[in-house]
């Protein structure tokens, strides 16, 4: 597994930095009606306080070898680690205060009815070939996700009416009507230069020298390294200090922790069955590992696929888990297991779930009652204790693992085996950590252990696992909801949602979500997700502290690369 560290919401292709995670339990700003949400001053550059120079090595997780794509939007891309850094959002999420922080805006304010935002943009930006960012930028980045809707992975001119410049520097967003998502997609959209991207198609453009706004720009590619330079017109000078970043492929879990070890590598959200024997012992001084709370992992079933889309066939695949065995043997005990099937973390349960609502799904592990289940279900002892299928057929399937993500590869033997108890017989098939993905985008597997969704609350969960906004036909990209599950009734449930403003009625419309989650089980939820984050202080300084958590180096990894120094 790798740090899943992203800018945009896990809907889209892979990449380094997957998924800015939201803080927990707080709400979208969208949901908020009047007035100014935010506003900053255009504030003075600081003096230098840290020399220019260094370099860091860092790596979210083994990818195999590089793809010399940087296209945020290619339906399917494997995008190089340099695009989420060469390109910025307009505002970022700080899960270590609960507050957006601006980034390329300063400030944004909604109408009464919440149908229409104004974003300033913040004046004396450029992007790294010294062509000023202005408006223009931002209304054509958005523009054309309408233009080409392969290219809109999260599906906001479902809810946009229109996008307009309001000046140089500000832009208004028209909503058809409220919508509680739309800013927290609208917020990570990175943005591109307008002077070079209407030359290209984005739907198949590659984008090999990326040119952005981002603190570092594009030096050099190679399959093995890919490698940034100090953006000389970044807009936060004198930040970032640090000269250089080197970004090597690895092709495992267990080399980037010994490349960590070595100190070869200075950051990495990697796992490692003891990282503290196999990192911190190393150095203790300076090596450090933090554990941050990231969502879920789950199982993947194909509904496409006979018999995984019966409902007795997953519900008996959930109670032959054993949920504690697979965190400690495939997890090294870092992610706890489940204990309700309803998708809602523990940091968001009190204020989104209740007591009642966790009992009634608890994630009980029964294998004796599942086959018997199936048995009852007119599933049939086959040779070799392998069930046959009420169709006759022996229940055979696969299951698609990523060979570098060592834990998913742990855990997803510990399935294989305890499936086969109750007579289901599972193969696993190792795949790179890209076909691996693609493979779920495109509907092509059995079964996968994979990250879910995850933001501000259990919608952001819940919606997307199970909405046909994030599916496409089988054989195309979908961005969520892999599985395919399609229900009316998370439609209309998921419109009303969207359109209310009142903390209250999105509680109880997350409950009927998490009933039918719960009960439908179109993913099978296995652990409460921690990601560990290695870093170190030998060399680097300007990590977030308890003493100064200005943000959480599991995510957004921007705020923490302008910070970051050569000591």
């Amino acid at each position: 597994m790798k740090a899943t560290w992203k800018v945009m919401a896990a809907t889209s292709a892979v990449s380094l930095f997957s998924l800015s995670t939201l803080a927990m339990g707080f709400r979208p700003a969208a949901a908020r009606h009047s007035a100014v949400i935010h506003k900053i001053g255009v504030a003075r550059r600081p003096a230098l306080t840290h020399k220019i120079g260094g370099t860091l090595n860092l790596l979210g997780g083994p990818n195999g070898t590089w793809v010399d794509e940087n296209n945020p939007f290619a339906p399917g891309a494997s995008n190089t680690p340099a695009t989420y850094i060469v390109y910025e959002p307009l505002i970022q999420w700080n899960s270590a205060n609960g507050h957006y922080k601006p980034w390329l805006a300063t400030s944004w304010s909604w109408n009464k009815a919440a149908t229409v935002l104004t974003v300033d943009l913040r004046p004396g930006v450029h992007f790294s070939n010294g062509m000023p960012f202005t408006s223009k930028d931002v209304a054509f980045t958005f523009h054309m996700l309408k233009k080409y809707p392969a290219t809109d992975v999260t599906g906001l001119w479902t809810y946009l009416k229109s996008v307009s410049m309001a000046g140089s520097h500000a832009v208004k967003f028209v909503l058809k009507k409220p919508n509680a998502m739309f800013f927290y997609y609208m917020a990570q959209v990175p943005i591109v230069p307008a002077s070079i991207w209407s030359h290209h198609n984005p739907v198949t453009w590659t984008d090999p020298h990326p040119i952005g706004t981002g603190p570092f720009e594009f030096h050099s590619f190679s399959p093995e390294l890919v490698t940034l330079t100090r953006n000389p017109h970044y807009w936060q000078a004198p930040k970032p200090y640090l000269k250089t970043l080197r970004i090597p492929a690895e092709q495992s879990n267990t080399t980037t922790v010994l490349a960590l070890a070595e100190n070869k590598l200075q950051w990495s959200g990697t796992f490692s069955f003891n990282l503290r024997r196999s990192y911190v012992n190393r150095d203790p001084k300076y090596n450090h590992v933090g554990l941050y709370p990231n969502g879920l992992d789950v199982l993947y079933v194909n509904l496409h696929h006979y018999p995984l889309n019966l409902l007795v066939v997953r519900r008996a695949i959930s109670m032959a888990l054993n949920r504690r065995q697979i965190t400690n043997i495939g997890f090294s005990g870092y992610s706890p297991p489940v204990t309700n099937l309803t998708g809602i973390t523990p940091g968001m349960a009190k204020t989104w779930s209740t007591p009642t609502l966790n009992r009634k799904f608890s994630a009980r592990y029964a294998p004796v009652l599942a086959k018997r289940m199936l048995l009852k279900a007119g599933f049939k002892a086959g040779p070799n204790g392998v069930l046959k299928t009420p169709k006759g057929k022996p229940f055979n399937v696969s299951i698609d693992v990523s060979t570098p993500y060592t834990d998913f590869v742990a855990a997803s033997e510990q399935i294989t085996q305890q499936l086969k108890r109750i007579g289901i017989n599972v193969t696993i098939q190792s795949n790179s950590a890209n076909t691996y993905y693609h493979k779920l985008q495109l509907g092509q597997f059995d079964l996968a252990v994979c990250w879910a969704p995850w933001g501000a609350n259990p919608f952001f969960t819940l919606y997307p696992f199970m909405s046909k906004q994030f599916s496409k036909p089988m054989g195309q990209y979908a961005t969520a909801n892999f599985e395919r599950y399609y229900n009316p009734r998370v439609e209309s449930l998921g419109a009303q949602f969207l359109a209310t403003n009142v903390h209250s009625k999105q509680v109880l419309l997350v409950h009927q979500l998490a009933s039918i989650f719960a009960t439908q089980l179109p993913v099978i939820p296995l652990t409460y997700r921690n990601t560990p984050i290695e870093y170190s202080t030998k060399n680097i300084g300007g990590w977030p502290t308890p003493a100064n958590p200005y943000w959480n180096v599991n995510e957004g990894n921007l705020p923490v690369l302008t910070n970051l120094y050569y000591k």
